[in-house]
């Protein structure tokens, strides 16, 4: 059977009663880290409470300590080099209003820094001497993001670097002189900048034409250069040195596939990247000393993220996930003495020394769910209108078989910038949980398969790419793991519009469509969204009076009398990205049609579900949708 057309070969366990939504979610979402100065510790976010709270533990291993209470949801945390305190963002209700607060590192209540209500902070790092912190902030105009830096013990606040785009902070050199910053344009094009920090002067580094995305910054000791990740003349991210001050670069790793993070020990001996293959975001740990990898066990397969070195330089902690395993936190000690050469890998890589030893320090799989219990999926490639060769993951329900009577679930993923990886999703084990397949494919304008196919949607919204949406559900038609009288669209954000334009563009294709935060209207959509990000929109979308008469015609808004399919609608009421009016008109219009649609608005989320309880409800809602109007004859 020919790549594009392969289905399962694997032989599959009978199907099982169908669990409660709640086991699903009792499964732990946890991310972010952090070690205490002496690498004894670390702290991270977990949502065990119902909402992402700090918590830390033993890098040995333990029983983790709530440090943070209150219930604003966690978004980034740091630990001071000085020990005594941890720094984080947070927002109320998913409005994505992150402001900085700083904690003991035993926990209590948090403090305030530099409040800005109404306004977006992101952490940049520490300054070594633990005195100061350097973050971004529009507070000064809500289309720009400048550069702060706030002595924490004072709470008192200087303009670091001033300039009318959005800026980031990405990390503080070890000798204090200077902080990279990220220049963002746009998702496939940005720029670094190296601001010293004593006179707030700005350089930049990366001077190029055309789109170039530039990212990362990991500070070698002597702070005579950092490590990047740049496609300056590449289809595909890769790792780059830049030295300082001179500004010169040059690649060090360039893969076939993106190198999506990296990190660097501060003493200069190690260097860790993640590279993306295909959805397997896999770990490679280097001893620069001598040039050899060091094998990381089990890492293959899954989704390794937020590589993160200790102070001490002994450790590495990483995230590892999987689609049938949750996010949960690794830390691997380090080898003392130098590695060497022994054996050769597969796939033509070499493989030397293992670590000392590798440990899970955090348990997520609560729910009496196991890996057992839940649905690994297949990578699944077909063909487009056009030919242009899509890649998917297929999730199949224990037990079933390709006979043509399951109902199916299309995801469109978000973004559109963005990757179905195989990583641990919710949403695809409680569908699959339910006894439906799902197809989420990875459509042109998605990242990891190269710049060229990530830029093939831009202007072009509700087009091409939706067009690859529908050849999924031909494809899942043709290899009959679908009932054609069986088939729903649930997605959200682009997803969410990606749905509604399968409602109004092939309407008598779908038995039911659910949208949850998806653009209705590309007017209003971009107007309505922050300012910053309008810059983007243009680029990405297009322009509201340049490009109007394509905007309305891809409006699923001004098509709403088409649809034919049952519609479930979720927002939430505090979304500053996508607003509840942008839901709100396609109710209004659908109920005054006399369509049948379902509404559901959470008065305390934003675009997503920062609380456990809220995401068990919407979860629930949409299984209930699915169960009554794709419910076999």
């Amino acid at each position: 059977m020919s790549r594009v057309e392969r289905v399962f070969t694997t032989d599959r366990t009978e199907a099982r009663a169908r669990c409660a939504i709640e086991q699903y979610y009792a499964i732990r979402k946890t991310r972010g880290v952090a070690f205490s100065p002496d690498a004894s510790q670390v702290a991270f976010v977990s949502n065990t409470t119902g909402t992402g709270e700090i918590w830390r533990l033993g890098a040995e291993g333990g029983w983790p300590h709530q440090v943070t209470i209150g219930g604003r949801n966690v978004a980034e945390l740091t630990w001071s080099p000085r020990g005594d305190r941890l720094v984080f963002t947070s927002d109320r209700d998913g409005d994505e209003n992150y402001e900085v607060f700083a904690i003991s590192s035993s926990g209590g209540l948090a403090t305030a820094l530099a409040p800005a209500p109404g306004r977006q902070a992101h952490l940049g790092g520490w300054s070594p001497d633990g005195q100061s912190i350097v973050y971004a902030s529009n507070k000064r105009h809500p289309a720009y993001f400048d550069l702060y830096v706030c002595a924490v013990d004072s709470g008192v606040e200087r303009l670091l670097w001033q300039d009318d785009h959005v800026n980031m902070a990405l990390s503080w050199s070890d000798c204090g002189r200077y902080v990279v910053a990220q220049q963002f344009e746009q998702n496939a094009n940005q720029d670094l900048f190296l601001v010293e920090v004593a006179s707030g002067t700005a350089r930049l580094l990366t001077l190029h034409e055309d789109l170039v995305r530039h990212s990362g910054a990991a500070w070698e000791p002597d702070s005579r250069g950092f490590y990047f990740l740049t496609d300056a003349g590449r289809d595909f991210l890769g790792l780059a040195r830049m030295a300082v001050p001179d500004g010169t670069w040059e690649y060090v790793e360039t893969p076939a596939a993106d190198v999506v993070e990296v990190a660097a020990s501060r003493d200069g001996r190690w260097r860790a990247i993640a590279v993306n293959r295909n959805g397997n975001v896999v770990p490679e740990l280097r001893d620069l000393a001598t040039g050899a990898q060091v094998t990381l066990p089990d890492f293959d397969r899954g989704v390794a993220s937020e590589l993160k070195f200790s102070p001490n330089s002994r450790r590495l902690a990483l995230y590892h996930e999987s689609p049938a395993r949750a996010r949960d936190l690794w830390i691997v000690d380090l080898p003392e003495a130098p590695v060497s050469e022994i054996s050769a890998a597969s796939r033509g890589r070499a493989a030397f020394g293992a670590p000392q030893s590798v440990r899970q320090v955090t348990f997520s799989m609560f729910g009496g769910l196991g890996p057992e219990d839940l649905c690994m999926p297949e990578s699944v490639y077909f063909e487009s209108f056009d030919g242009l060769e899509i890649p998917a993951l297929l999730f199949v329900p224990k037990g079933a078989k390709a006979d043509g009577t399951l109902g199916a679930v299309l995801w469109p993923h978000g973004g559109p910038d963005s990757q179905v990886i195989q990583n641990f999703y919710h949403w695809f084990q409680v569908f699959a949980g339910a006894g439906y397949a799902v197809l989420a494919p990875n459509f042109r304008g998605s990242t990891g398969y190269g710049k060229a196919y990530q830029l093939l949607n831009r202007q072009d919204w509700g087009g091409a790419s939706f067009r690859d949406l529908v050849a999924g559900a031909d494809f899942l038609l043709r290899t009959n793991w679908a009932d054609p009288r069986r088939l729903a669209v649930v997605g959200g954000s682009f997803g969410g519009f990606m749905a509604l334009t399968a409602a109004t563009q092939e309407p008598d294709r779908w038995a039911a469509v659910v949208d949850f935060f998806g653009p209705s209207n590309l007017h209003t959509f971009i107007e309505s969204t922050p300012a910053w990000w309008k810059p983007y929109l243009y680029d990405m979308v297009g322009h509201p009076e340049r490009d109007r008469d394509r905007l309305s015609q891809r409006s699923p808004v001004n098509f709403l009398d088409r649809v034919v399919a049952p519609l479930l609608v979720i927002q939430g009421a505090h979304d500053p990205r996508v607003t509840q009016a942008e839901s709100d008109q396609v109710v209004e219009r659908l109920r005054a049609l006399g369509r049948p649609v379902e509404y559901l608005v959470f008065a305390d989320e934003g675009h997503g579900f920062s609380r456990t309880a809220n995401e068990i409800r919407a979860a629930g809602a949409i299984v209930d949708f699915l169960d009554r109007h794709l419910a076999s004859e």
